[in-house]
C-alpha cells in the first residue's frame, strides 16, 4: 500500500486546488523556505487523524488551517493497495457558530476511530513514528529518560494493559464493596440468628416447663379439695368450741360492773378529801420534777449523741493519719526515684561531654590534616567548576547555532502568527472586561443579601442563647421540685406501708390484672395533721382493707392471693354497704373538749363516704383522755387527738405514741399534688421550649446555610472576577510582548548572522581549554590519594550519632525528673489537706468533750434541785399518805375490776373476732369446695410439699423468661437458611475476587514481557542502524530492573571515539541518534509509507548522506516522503516534487522529477 496522490484545496498555504502525485519508492520534497513543502506533510497528518492536537500542525485552532479567506478547507489522499483503490478525505468549515469537520473513507462519512481502525489493519498507528515532523527529533533529545522510556511504551500498548488492568482495578473494588455489603449483612444475619437461637431454646423450654406446670397444677388443685374439705371440718368444730367459751364470759360481766361502781364512789370521796389538803402544791411539785426529769434525760441522750460523735471523729483522725502515714511513704519511693534518676542524669551528662570532647578533638585533628592538602584540595574543586563551566558552555553554543538555521528561517512566519495572535487577544480582551463588569454587579448583589442574611442569623443566634438560658432556669427549678416531691414520697413511703398481702393486690391492680380494685381505705381519704392520730387509731388495722366494688371482685383477688400464696387480706364490697346509715348524736358536740365525729374529719369521694361511715361509725374525737373519761358513760367511742381509745364498754387503750401509721395528712398530699402538678407545668414549659429551640435551631441552621451559600457564590464570583483581572493583565502584557517580539525578531535577525560566525571560532578555543583542564585535574587526583581525611570524617560521624542518641535520653531522664517531683508536690498539697482536716477534727473532738462536761454540770444541778423538791413532796405527803394509800388501794382494786372486766371484754371481742373469723373460714372453705368443683384424687399423688416445690420452682423459671418468643423456633430456621445463601453467595464473590487478582497479575506479568520484547528488538534495531549510519557501537538500556519506574538511556561508541551518552554529544550527534531510535522504532512497526518533515536539518553533510542512504535502502520495503533542501537527499531520491510559493501567497507544484 503506497499514497498514490494528495489532492489540496484551501488546506494552508495551498489557496487553491492542487494535486500532488506521488510513486513508490523515496520521493523528496523541496522548494524554498516559506513556499509550503512543510503543509504537504501536515495535510497527511490532519487527513489521516494521525496528529494529537493542532500545535503539532502548526496551527493554534483547527480553522487555522483554512487559507485566508476562504470558508472551508479539504485534504484527500488516495492510496493504492494491489491494484485497489483507497481515499480518506477530512474536510473543515468555518461556520458562524463554530466550525465542523468531517472524515470520508472512500466517499463515506466515517468517524476518526473507523478511520484509524482502517489504517492499523496496514500497519499505520499514530504511535509508531509514520510521519516525523521537524520537532519530533529535537524532542526526543531533549525529552528526560523517563519520557523516553513512555516511547518504548506506546509502541509496545502499554497502555491498553493499563486500561484493562483499571478496569479490572474497579471490577475488584465492586467486588471487595460487594462482600464487604454481605460481610455486614452476614453478621447482622448471625447477630440475628445467635438472638433468635437463644429465643427458640428458649421457646422450646418454656413449652416443657409449661406442660409440667399443667401437670402439677393438677395434682395441686387435687390437694387443695382434700385441704378445703379437711379445712371445713377443723372449721365446724372449732366454732362450736368459740361460741361455748363467749357465753360463759358473757355471764361474768354484769357481776363485775356492780363492783366497779361501788369503789367509784368510794374513790370520789377520798378524792374531794385529798383536794382539800393542798393536791394543787402536789402537783405544782410534780410537774415541776417531770419538766426537771425530762430536761435530765435530754441532757442525757444529748450527752450519748456528742460521746458517739467524738467517737466516729476519733475513727476519722485514725483514718486521715493512716492516709498521710501512706503519703508520706509514697513520697518516700517519689525521693529514691528521684534520687536515682538524678544519678542517671549525671551518668549521661558525662557521657555527652565526653563525646563533645571526643568530636572536638577529631574536628581538630580533621583541621591538621586537613591543612597539608588544603591547597591541593582547593586547587581541584576550581578547576573542576571551571571544566564544568566550560562544558556547559560548549553544550549552549553547540544548541545555539543548531538553533539558528531554523531560527533564521522562521522570523518572517512568526512576525504573520504573532499579529494574527494581537488580533485575536484583543478579542479575548473585550469579552473578558464584559463578563467582568457583570459579575461585579452580580457581587454587590450578593453582598446585600449576604449582609441581611447574617442580620437574621445574628437574630437567631441570640434568640438561641435566650431560649437555652430559659431552659437551664426551668431545669433548675424542675430538679429542686423533683427533689421535693422525692423527699415527700419517701416520706409517704414511710408512712404508707402496708401488710404484704395488701402490696400483692395494689401491685396486681396497677398492672390492670385485678380490675375493680380502689385502693386500700387510707388511700381514699384525707384528714387534716392535727387529726391523723386520732382517726388512724379509731380505724386502726381497718385502714389497710381493700375496697372493691363488688363482691366478685373480692373473690377474684382473694383467688389471685391464693394462687401466687400472696397470704390474706379483708375486702370492703362498695356495692354491700353503699346502703349503710348511721344516725349520729350530735348533743356530743356541745361538750367541752369534743372537736367532732370522726367520720366527718374525713374527707373523700362521695362514693367512698359509706366506707368511712362503716368504719369508724359513731366514733367521737376528743382533745385528751381526761375529756373521753369524763364522757365515757354517753354510749359513744371517743378517740382522743393523742390516739387513745376508750370503747363503750369502757375499754380504754392508750399511752406513748409509737410510730406513725398509714394515714396521711391532708396536707402531705396537697403538698405532694401541688408539686406533682408543678413538675408537669415545669416539664410541658421545657418540652415547649426544646420545641422552640429546635425551631430556632432548625431557623438558625437555614440562615447559616444561606449565609454560607451567599458567602461562597461571593468568594466564588470574586474569584471568578480576580481571575478575569489575571487573564486581562496577563492577555495585555502579552500583546506588549508580541509587539516587543516583532521589533526583535528584526534585530535578531541581523544578529543571528553574524552570531553565527562567532560560534565556530569559540567552539575551537573551548575544545582546548577542556582538554588542558582535564589533564589538570587528573594530575591534582593523583597527589590527593593517601589522605587521612576521609577517615576521619567517617569516625566523626558516628561520635556525632552516639552524642545525638545520648542527647536524647538525657532530655528523656530529665523530663521523668520534672514528672516525679510534680507528682511529689501533688501528694505534698494532699498530705497539707489532711493534716489542716486534722486539726479540725482535734478541735471539734475538744469542743464536743467541753460541751459534754457542761452537761454534767447541768446534771448535776438538776440532781440537786430534784433531790430539794422530792424533799418538799416528802414533807407535804406525810399527812396525805394515809389517805392517798387508802385512794390508792381504791384505785388498785377498781383497775383490778376494770382490768378484769377489760380482759373479759378483750377475750369476748378476741372471740368474736376468731367466731367471725372461723365463720370467713367456714364460707372460704366451701367456696373453695365449690370452686375445685368434682375432683379425681390420682391413686399415686405425689406429697403436697414436692407438688409445691416443683411448681414453685416451675415459677420462678418461668418468671425468668419475660416475654417469650414462641415464632422463634420457625424464624431461626428461615433466618439460617438465608445466612446459608449469603455465604456461597459470598464465596463466588470471593473466587471472583481471587480471579480478579490473577488476571491483574497476567496483565503485569504480560506488559513486562511485551514491553521487553518490543525493548529488545528496538534496542537491537538500534545497534543495527547505528552501525549503519555511524560506522560504531550503540545501545538502549534502563536504570533500573522495574522499566515502568526506569529512565532510557543511550550510549554510542561513534568510530574510533570514547563511548559517550546522549547528554554529551554534539547537536549533530544527538539528531542522528535519534533519527536512528526513529528508524529502529520503525524496523520494529513496519509501514507501508513514512513521511518526514526536514529531519536532516541539524546533520552535516555527511550524515545526511548516510541517512539518504539508509532511506533508500528501505524504500525497497516502504514509500518514503521527505521534505528536504540538503543535496545528498535529493541526489538518492526516487523522485523530486518542486513547491513554491506564488505571487497571491499560494503554494504551487512546480515540477516533478523522476529519476530512472
Amino acid at each position: 500500500m503506497h499514497i498514490e496522490k494528495i489532492r489540496l484545496k484551501n488546506f494552508k498555504s495551498f489557496g487553491k486546488k492542487a494535486e500532488i502525485p506521488f510513486f513508490k519508492g523515496f520521493t523528496v520534497i523541496t522548494g524554498p523556505n516559506g513556499s509550503g513543502k512543510s503543509n504537504i506533510i501536515d495535510s497527511i497528518l490532519f487527513c489521516l487523524g494521525l496528529s494529537t492536537s493542532t500545535k503539532q500542525l502548526r496551527a493554534e485552532r483547527l480553522t487555522d488551517l483554512v487559507h485566508n479567506g476562504r470558508s472551508e478547507a479539504e485534504v484527500a489522499i488516495l492510496f493504492s493497495e494491489n491494484g485497489k483503490k483507497y481515499e480518506i478525505a477530512r474536510k473543515v468549515k468555518i461556520t458562524e457558530k463554530g466550525y465542523y469537520s468531517y472524515y470520508y473513507l472512500n466517499g463515506k462519512s466515517v468517524s476518526l476511530s473507523e478511520i484509524h481502525s482502517f489504517l492499523s489493519q496496514f500497519g499505520i498507528y499514530s504511535d509508531a513514528y509514520n510521519v516525523v515532523m521537524q520537532g519530533d527529533v529535537t524532542r526526543i533529545i531533549e525529552m528526560s529518560p523517563f519520557q523516553r522510556r513512555k516511547i518504548i511504551d506506546d509502541v509496545a500498548g502499554i497502555s491498553e494493559f493499563d486500561e484493562k488492568k483499571e478496569k479490572a482495578l474497579e471490577e475488584l473494588e465492586r467486588v471487595r464493596e460487594s462482600i464487604e455489603k454481605l460481610e455486614a449483612v452476614i453478621a447482622e444475619v448471625n447477630d440475628r440468628l445467635q438472638t433468635l437461637e437463644r429465643d427458640r431454646n428458649e421457646a422450646i423450654r418454656y413449652k416443657e416447663i409449661l406442660s409440667k406446670k399443667e401437670e402439677y397444677e393438677g395434682y395441686l388443685r387435687a390437694h387443695n379439695y382434700l385441704t378445703a374439705v379437711k379445712s371445713k371440718e377443723k372449721v365446724e368444730r372449732e366454732l362450736e368450741r368459740l361460741e361455748r367459751q363467749k357465753d360463759e364470759l358473757t355471764s361474768k360481766i354484769p357481776e363485775i360492773n356492780a363492783r366497779i361502781a361501788e369503789l367509784n364512789e368510794k374513790i370520789n370521796e377520798l378524792a374531794a378529801k385529798i383536794s382539800e389538803l393542798g393536791d394543787e402544791s402536789s402537783a405544782e411539785i410534780q410537774s415541776r420534777i417531770l419538766e426537771l426529769s425530762s430536761e435530765l434525760e435530754s441532757l442525757r441522750r444529748a450527752e450519748r449523741f456528742y460521746l458517739d460523735e467524738a467517737k466516729r471523729l476519733e475513727e476519722e483522725s485514725v483514718k486521715i493519719i493512716s492516709e498521710i502515714s501512706k503519703i508520706k511513704e509514697e513520697m518516700e519511693i517519689l525521693d529514691g526515684e528521684l534520687e536515682e534518676y538524678a544519678i542517671k542524669r549525671i551518668q549521661v551528662g558525662e557521657i555527652v561531654d565526653e563525646l563533645a570532647a571526643k568530636m572536638e578533638l577529631l574536628r581538630q585533628r580533621l583541621e591538621e590534616v586537613d591543612k597539608k592538602h588544603r591547597e591541593l584540595r582547593d586547587r581541584l574543586v576550581s578547576r573542576k567548576e571551571e571544566l564544568e563551566r566550560y562544558k556547559e558552555r560548549r553544550g549552549e553554543i553547540l544548541r545555539e547555532r543548531d538553533k539558528l538555521i531554523e531560527l533564521l528561517r522562521r522570523i518572517d512566519m512568526d512576525v504573520e502568527d504573532i499579529k494574527n495572535e494581537i488580533a485575536s487577544i484583543e478579542s479575548k480582551l473585550k469579552e473578558f472586561e464584559t463578563e467582568k463588569k457583570a459579575k461585579q454587579e452580580e457581587v454587590w448583589k450578593q453582598e446585600e443579601e449576604l449582609m441581611s442574611a447574617k442580620k437574621m442569623l445574628s437574630s437567631a443566634d441570640k434568640k438561641l442563647f435566650d431560649i437555652r438560658a430559659k431552659i437551664s432556669d426551668v431545669e433548675d427549678e424542675l430538679k429542686k421540685a423533683e427533689l421535693e416531691l422525692a423527699k415527700v414520697k419517701a416520706t409517704l413511703s414511710t408512712l404508707r406501708t402496708y401488710s404484704k398481702p395488701v402490696e400483692i393486690l395494689l401491685d396486681a391492680r396497677n398492672r390492670r390484672e385485678l380490675p375493680g380494685i380502689f385502693g386500700t381505705v387510707a388511700q381514699l381519704g384525707e384528714v387534716d395533721e392535727e387529726y391523723v392520730a386520732a382517726i388512724e387509731a379509731a380505724a386502726g388495722n381497718a385502714l389497710q382493707f381493700v375496697v372493691v366494688e363488688t363482691e366478685d371482685d373480692a373473690v377474684s383477688a382473694i383467688n389471685f392471693l391464693k394462687a401466687v400464696r400472696g397470704g390474706r387480706a379483708t375486702f370492703i364490697p362498695l356495692r354491700r354497704i353503699k346502703s349503710f346509715k348511721l344516725s349520729l348524736d350530735k348533743s356530743i358536740l356541745k361538750e367541752d373538749g369534743v372537736i367532732d365525729f370522726a367520720v366527718n374529719l374525713v374527707r373523700c369521694d362521695k362514693k367512698f363516704q359509706p366506707v368511712f361511715r362503716f368504719i369508724l361509725r359513731d366514733t367521737v374525737v376528743v382533745d385528751r383522755i381526761e375529756t373521753a373519761k369524763r364522757l365515757m358513760d354517753r354510749g359513744f367511742r371517743f378517740v382522743t387527738l393523742d390516739g387513745d381509745i376508750v370503747e363503750k364498754s369502757g375499754l380504754m387503750t392508750g399511752g406513748s405514741a409509737e410510730k406513725r401509721g398509714i394515714l396521711v395528712s391532708r396536707e402531705l398530699l396537697e403538698k405532694e399534688r401541688m408539686l406533682s402538678d408543678k413538675i408537669y407545668e415545669l416539664q410541658r414549659e421545657k418540652e415547649g421550649l426544646f420545641a422552640e429551640l429546635n425551631r430556632a435551631e432548625s431557623l438558625r441552621k437555614q440562615y447559616k446555610d444561606e449565609v454560607d451559600r451567599l458567602t461562597g457564590m461571593i468568594s466564588e464570583l470574586r474569584n471568578r472576577i480576580s481571575l478575569l483581572d489575571e487573564k486581562i493583565r496577563t492577555e495585555s502584557g502579552r500583546i506588549e510582548e508580541l509587539r516587543e517580539k516583532i521589533s526583535q525578531k528584526s534585530r535578531e535577525k541581523e544578529n543571528y548572522i553574524s552570531s553565527l560566525k562567532d560560534y565556530n571560532s569559540k567552539l575551537a578555543e573551548m575544545e582546548e581549554a577542556i582538554g588542558e583542564l582535564e589533564a589538570e585535574i587528573e594530575e591534582i587526583e593523583r597527589m590527593l590519594r593517601g589522605s587521612e581525611v576521609p577517615k576521619i570524617v567517617e569516625e566523626l560521624d558516628k561520635i556525632k550519632e552516639e552524642h545525638q542518641r545520648n542527647r536524647e535520653i538525657l532530655i528523656s531522664i530529665e523530663k521523668k525528673i520534672e514528672s516525679l517531683e510534680f507528682k511529689r508536690e501533688q501528694l505534698e498539697s494532699s498530705m497539707q489537706e489532711k493534716q489542716v482536716y486534722l486539726d479540725e477534727i482535734k478541735d471539734r473532738i475538744d469542743e464536743i468533750r467541753r460541751t459534754i462536761e457542761e452537761g454534767k454540770a447541768r446534771v448535776e444541778e438538776i440532781n440537786s434541785e430534784l433531790e430539794e423538791l422530792r424533799k418538799e413532796e416528802r414533807e407535804l405527803g406525810k399527812e396525805l399518805k394515809g389517805l392517798r394509800k387508802e385512794r390508792d388501794e381504791l384505785i388498785k382494786q377498781l383497775r383490778n375490776a376494770e382490768e378484769e372486766k377489760r380482759k373479759i371484754e378483750a377475750e369476748i371481742d378476741r372471740l368474736e373476732e376468731r367466731i367471725k373469723l372461723q365463720k370467713e373460714r367456714l364460707e372460704i372453705a366451701e367456696s373453695e369446695i365449690a370452686e375445685i368443683g368434682e375432683v379425681e384424687v390420682p391413686e399415686n399423688l405425689p406429697p403436697l410439699e414436692k407438688v409445691e416445690k416443683v411448681l414453685d420452682e416451675v415459677l420462678v423459671e418461668l418468671s425468668t423468661f419475660g416475654d417469650v418468643n414462641l415464632k422463634a423456633i420457625q424464624e431461626y430456621e428461615e433466618v439460617k437458611a438465608r445466612r446459608d445463601e449469603l455465604v456461597e453467595k459470598k464465596m463466588v464473590l470471593e473466587k471472583e475476587r481471587a480471579d480478579i487478582l490473577d488476571r491483574i497479575e497476567k496483565y503485569e506479568r504480560m506488559k513486562r514481557e511485551i514491553f521487553f520484547e518490543v525493548f529488545t528488538a528496538i534496542n537491537r534495531n538500534f545497534a543495527e542502524i547505528i552501525r549503519e549510519l555511524a560506522n560504531g557501537e550503540g545501545e538502549l538500556y534502563l536504570d533500573s530492573d522495574d522499566p515502568f519506574n526506569s529512565g532510557l538511556y543511550i550510549k554510542v561508541k561513534p568510530n574510533n571515539k570514547p563511548v559517550q551518552k546522549l547528554e554529551s554529544m554534539s547537536g549533530g550527534e544527538k539528531s542522528l541518534v535519534a533519527l536512528a531510535l526513529i528508524f529502529a522504532i520503525q524496523m520494529y512497526k513496519p509501514a507501508p509509507f513514512y513521511a518526514f518533515d526536514e529531519v536532516d536539518m541539524f546533520l552535516d553533510g555527511v550524515n545526511v548522506g548516510r541517512v539518504a542512504k539508509m532511506i533508500k535502502k528501505r524504500s525497497k520495503d516502504a514509500q518514503f516522503i521527505v521534505v528536504s533542501l540538503r543535496k545528498p537527499m535529493l541526489e538518492q531520491a526516487d523522485a523530486i516534487v518542486g513547491i513554491t510559493l506564488g505571487r497571491d501567497n499560494v503554494s504551487q507544484v512546480t515540477g516533478i522529477k523522476l529519476k530512472t
